[in-house]
């Protein structure tokens, strides 16, 4: 059991897993291997203290400063042993949490002396790969070579500002908690000692230079008034009661592209009033009317899925061929539930009782309150309001605060087909007012279900905020895939699977692959295959450059946690072979992040137990299919897996024992509109698409009917 995924769950890695602090949980199955990780995490600490204190030793005469940060040090890496182990789960949790975070203060710290030693022996050196000094704060021989530039102090710093969001407060303090300070005149290469250290060469990525003006692509777009600048609240465009606003920014070029208004939950209460009121009605229409009604929503989504996938790429950064392919797959679920909406079938039950019928029938919950992520500006909705509308609610909408262009858009087009004010409604809110406004959405009584895509941790306090109306929910939550490849697999086949599965929309979906585990025997030749293919097939850019295959991460938050995980996986020693840093090409114009490898990555580090997020992979060794299947399910989520293998009884074997609620065998490609879309354990709850996808809108009524 992965230590940091008892503590860390969540989208990105965030959040803190505890039960309530009155309850007492009896030792677990894997008390052994908890105990042993934990006395490697003591080792670690101890010996990262042994390495920053030799570093401090030679300047203790130097500046006070000096001095203090070895007392935060020594602080900070306590080797009091408790005397048992606590597995009551809040005092086990705060245990955990000390070594993690140690351990985090132990690396930037020892990172940051050896910069400071680094840039005043050394001026310049080669391009390379990897942006961390080399410090063996984990078991293995490694060497290091003079280094390159990095972020600077004030850069790294300015990470805790822009995360202005309370709802994500305790998931960005784990996210966020500080980076590794890295040279701002030298990179290190990372040389290992051993035969399979050496075998792999760092390499460079294409990236494509930045010429585009944001605005001046927002003007191509055909259909003006899919640029919508206001909130759409009972078939009006309204602006916040404050008349404050937000601006969306290109996340490739950092230009404002528009606003959208700031709203409150005074908004938000107008919303949802309104939707109540719409339900009245829209919950009397037939199936077959609904079915219209969505049919021609498709159509015209259809219609304009050029310009609705310029938009999404000016404000989300993906290419415009991923774009378009967002546009089309959302369309397919409006398709679905188009035809779902005439088959809300019911039953009829035997009585036992003479003269009696029981019947069964199917009626919507009621006001749905959707909100969604930033990954999937389109279909997140299109997938939820889907099935909302063909079982007869009627949805107030709170789209992510950085992409909020793509569905309002959705919205002119749902208006033009017909669908009546007040059935669907979409409020916009800053990352400040995020918070309030959730908890309006999850706690008003109007509200009878809540649909929620994004973090784990955010996912539990939604969750306990609609438990006190009794909400119904469906969580789709954060993921961290695995992606097996057994020595028998086609290995070409699984290396082009994997680019696709992990590079699509730069790794920022719940089902990417995050942790790629290669049998050893084809460790060497899936690598040198995979790191081709990545060279050859992805170039960085903007998404609406010609040829561009991968765009820029969303969010700066995002960007800082990437280049945190290479850093710390690095330090643990990993070795990058491809990508690894932010391209110097657009220093300071976009959140980009070279398409990155790393080989030889121990299981010690945080990607391992926290979803990336981002154009980061990581390759793990492994040497059996009962070892593999054991690290693949030892997180605390469990979205989605994958793995690639000809033998048929391991197919059923492997597809049976990963636990996550969609496999992938063979493929890496897993969701379409007549499959059901969800996860198990902190992956959430409920299905979303398929023939189940209406079930968690409906309630089921039983009417008993005497004859006699």
């Amino acid at each position: 059991m992965c230590l940091r995924g008892r503590v860390l769950g969540g989208k990105g890695g965030f959040g803190s897993t505890l039960r309530s602090q009155g309850s007492k949980s009896n030792k677990p199955a894997n008390f052994d291997n908890c105990r042993d990780l934990y006395g490697r995490r003591l080792k670690t600490l101890r010996e990262a203290k042994t390495i920053v204190d030799k570093l401090e030793a030679d300047e203790q005469a130097k500046e006070a400063a000096t001095e203090r940060r070895r007392k935060k040090i020594a602080d900070g890496l306590k080797e009091s042993t408790p005397k048992k182990y606590l597995f009551d789960d809040v005092e086990y949790t705060r245990n955990c949490e000390e070594i993690v975070e140690s351990t985090r203060l132990a690396t930037r710290r020892a990172l940051k002396k050896r910069k400071d030693e680094e840039a005043s022996s050394s001026t310049s050196s080669a391009p390379v790969s990897c942006v961390v000094p080399l410090i063996p704060l984990f078991d293995g021989d490694m060497s290091d070579s003079s280094s390159n530039s990095g972020d600077s102090e004030e850069d790294n710093e300015s990470k805790s500002a822009d995360n202005n969001e309370e709802s994500h407060a305790q998931s960005d303090r784990q996210n966020n908690s500080g980076s590794v300070v890295a040279s701002d005149s030298a990179e290190r290469v990372v040389k290992a000692e051993s035969d399979h250290h050496r075998s792999f060469a760092s390499a460079a990525v294409k990236m494509q230079a930045i010429k585009i003006s944001s605005l001046d692509e927002l003007a191509k777009i055909k259909d003006k008034s899919l640029i919508c600048h206001q909130a759409y609240v009972d078939g009006k465009w309204v602006e916040a009661t404050s008349q404050k606003h937000i601006d969306i920014v290109d996340p490739a070029t950092l230009e404002t592209i528009g606003s959208v208004p700031d709203m409150d939950t005074g908004d938000v209460k107008l919303a949802i009033t309104a939707a109540t009121r719409a339900f009245a009605s829209w919950k009397h229409t037939t199936g077959k009317e609904r079915s219209q009604l969505l049919r021609k929503w498709l159509e015209l989504i259809t219609a304009n899925k050029d310009d609705l996938a310029r938009l999404m790429t000016l404000e989300n950064g993906k290419p415009l061929a991923e774009a378009q392919g967002e546009v089309m797959y959302g369309a397919s679920y409006i398709e679905w539930f188009s035809e779902e909406a005439k088959r809300g079938y019911g039953d009829i039950v035997p009585s036992p009782i003479p003269g009696s019928r029981a019947l069964v029938m199917k009626q919507p919950v009621g006001v749905v309150a959707i909100i969604t992520p930033y990954n999937f500006p389109n279909a997140m909705i299109t997938r939820k309001v889907g099935a909302a509308l063909a079982a007869g609610c009627t949805v107030v909408i709170r789209p992510a605060h950085e992409t909020p262009l793509s569905a309002l858009a959705l919205c002119e087009l749902a208006a033009r087909a017909g669908i009546p004010p007040g059935v669907i409604n979409l409020v916009t809110c800053s990352a400040k007012n995020t918070p309030a406004v959730g908890l309006e959405l999850t706690t008003n009584s109007e509200v009878r279900k809540v649909s929620f895509t994004g973090s784990t941790a955010v996912g539990k306090l939604l969750m306990g905020q609609a438990s006190t109306t009794m909400k119904r929910v469906s969580m789709e939550l954060g993921g961290n895939a695995p992606f097996i490849v057994f020595e028998d697999a086609d290995i070409q086949k699984a290396a082009a699977h994997l680019l696709q599965c992990k590079f699509r929309n730069a790794g920022q979906t719940c089902v990417c692959a995050n942790r790629i585990y290669v049998h050893d025997a084809v460790y060497d030749e899936f690598v040198g295959a995979f790191t081709t293919l990545v060279k050859e097939k992805l170039k960085v850019g903007h998404g609406l450059s010609e040829g561009t295959t991968i765009g820029p991460m969303i969010t700066k938050r995002g960007l800082d946690k990437v280049e945190e995980q290479v850093q710390l996986a690095v330090a643990a020693g990993a070795t990058v072979v491809l990508g690894g840093k932010r391209p110097e090409e657009v220093a300071g114009k976009g959140y980009f992040f070279e398409p990155t490898v790393l080989v030889n990555v121990s299981d010690d580090v945080p990607m391992t137990c926290e979803e990336t997020f981002g154009p980061l992979c990581p390759i793990y060794r492994f040497t059996s299919e009962d070892e593999v299947i054991r690290r693949a399910n030892a997180v605390s989520v469990g979205l989605a897996g994958y793995f690639f293998s000809r033998d048929v009884a391991r197919i059923f074997r492997v597809a049976e024992a990963l636990e996550v609620g969609m496999v992938g065998a063979n493929t890496g490609s897993i969701g379409f509109d007549a499959a059901p879309f969800g996860g198990v354990k902190e992956s959430g709850v409920g299905r979303e698409g398929s023939r189940y996808g209406m079930d968690d809108y409906l309630n089921i009524k039983l009417i008993n009917l005497s004859l006699v």
